[in-house]
């Protein structure tokens, strides 16, 4: 029996956008065609979404975000894009990654399109200063004012810089704080025209991808922006030969049938479904927290409750790589306030945070501490400077298990208060539940491989703490009114 064929498809799942003037993309297939670098139709696709123009020449796509496979292309797209800013539109560009590797290949392709030109008027585009082919700068500049810097992401990469071209790569692990630093880049672009581009396969379980996917749906939701997909809309069988084809538009061509033969052997079915086949889990049905449930606990002005003491936790991340403290105290209203005091690196030492403790030991209900990798240290620091041993909290696994359940319990019911702190909202956002200890107990687990759930815990073991071991504080009155009993009981002896 003959072997069955099948072709690509370059139609995407998913095509949303706002349709425009897209001659000059034309005009970069031409260029890119007599440079000997075609592309396919697929990739031609997406770049005729982001560069469609009204009548005033400027984008009628302001937000573009592309879901596609590995090793279908995406990267051709992208350097494609940057050469269009470059020589058609005189643009200041960054490009983003989290890998430092992807941001080196994106900046040789690009550079190596301009050194490695037969045509003497697309190297002269470079200024003087670059004609020598510098390799230790970070970007590339023109003599038409064009100007692209190349970087990885960071919580502060971007910060003071102005841009019209924003292109983020690798946006699956694109984290709010990497966002909130980017974006305000092209607020003020110089060209008057911004664009933003999110590129990427989606987010698998130990990546965030809480900022790429609130791109795909907002654009989904509101047809504002390109959303172009190629992928399976469920969980697909990984043996599903068509259906490699039907999401991997460069298959048969660059990407060659026998690697994904390779993959579907040695890759779980979820796995193989994200990488190759480009399927949406949809990370907010993991998530131990509902975003809704969340966002109901907000308190933007907490009216706390005074008569009570407050609980002090502090959680040790597995890793060793930092430490948070957390504060829980009832509000007027009948919730229990939590918020995130510091979380610092623990190659920082303790000294400051058992300082911190110890001046505080009269004015706290209790001291929680959990964490291997410093609960011992800090419970002997903290007793030897005086804190008395009845004050501090080493949970149990059982303690930890109710602490769980208690926290988890009083945001579903909305007996628990914050005030929307960055940190804690991003922890919240990349956490799920793991089974622990017996009877259906659990804890949680971090979705993202750069971050920990260090703050959420710390805020659970706070909240359970005042729940068991709140207790009110004695008002000024109250002590002066027993310091004159006992003056009276002395001076009748």
């Amino acid at each position: 029996m003959a072997k069955k064929s099948y072709k690509a498809c370059q139609e995407p799942r998913l095509d949303i956008y706002r349709d425009g003037d897209t001659r000059k993309a034309e005009l970069l297939f031409d260029l890119l065609d007599e440079y000997g670098t075609p592309l396919h139709e697929w990739q031609k696709l997406v770049l005729r979404r982001w560069l469609a123009e009204d009548d005033d020449g400027k984008f009628v796509n302001l937000d573009c975000g592309l879901s596609v496979p590995r090793q279908n292309g995406k990267t051709e797209i992208i350097v494609a894009r940057i050469i269009y800013g470059i020589i058609f539109g005189r643009r200041i560009g960054l490009f983003t990654a989290q890998k430092q590797k992807t941001v080196d290949v994106v900046k040789k392709r690009v550079q190596d399109f301009f050194y490695e030109s037969p045509y003497k008027e697309i190297f002269n585009l470079l200024t003087p200063r670059f004609r020598d082919k510098p390799r230790n700068y970070d970007y590339i500049e023109f003599d038409n004012g064009a100007r692209y810097q190349f970087i990885t992401r960071t919580r502060l990469g971007g910060l003071g810089m102005t841009v019209d071209d924003l292109i983020n790569d690798e946006a699956a692990d694109m984290l709010d704080a990497h966002q909130a630093t980017l974006v305000p880049t092209t607020s003020a672009a110089p060209s008057g025209n911004p664009q933003i581009i999110y590129c990427g396969t989606p987010p698998m379980a130990e990546t965030v991808g809480e900022v790429f996917a609130r791109v795909r749906q907002q654009i989904i939701k509101t047809g504002e922006g390109v959303w172009t997909e190629w992928g399976v809309k469920e969980l697909t069988d990984k043996n599903d030969v068509e259906a490699w084809y039907k999401t991997n538009p460069s298959l048969g061509k660059t990407l060659l049938q026998r690697v994904l033969e390779a993959e579907a052997r040695s890759l779980s079915p979820d796995n193989f479904n994200h990488m190759r086949l480009g399927w949406w889990s949809e990370a907010e049905s993991k998530r131990a927290i509902s975003q809704k449930e969340w966002d109901a606990c907000v308190t933007e002005k907490p009216d706390y409750d005074d008569s009570y003491l407050p609980v002090f936790a502090v959680k040790f991340a597995p890793d060793r790589s930092a430490f948070s403290l957390a504060a829980a105290q009832p509000l007027k209203n009948g919730r229990i306030h939590v918020e995130i005091i510091k979380q610092r690196p623990m190659d920082e030492g303790f000294g400051r945070l058992t300082n911190w403790l110890y001046e505080r030991r009269r004015n706290c209900a209790q001291i929680i501490i959990d964490g291997a990798t410093g609960q011992a240290i800090l419970f002997e620091d903290l007793v030897s400077k005086g804190v008395p041993k009845r004050k501090i909290v080493q949970p149990t696994m059982k303690d930890i298990v109710s602490a769980h359940q208690f926290t988890y319990d009083a945001i579903t019911r909305g007996e628990l208060s914050h005030y929307d702190q960055p940190l804690l909202n991003q922890t919240v956002r990349i956490t799920k539940q793991r089974s622990m200890g017996r009877y259906g107990g659990f804890g949680w687990e971090s979705m993202s491989k750069d971050l920990s759930t260090c703050a959420l815990d710390a805020a659970t073991f706070a909240y359970w703490g005042q729940k068991v071991f709140g207790k009110k504080s004695k008002s000024r009155a109250t002590i002066e009114e027993n310091n004159k009993k006992w003056h009276d009981i002395l001076s009748n002896l």
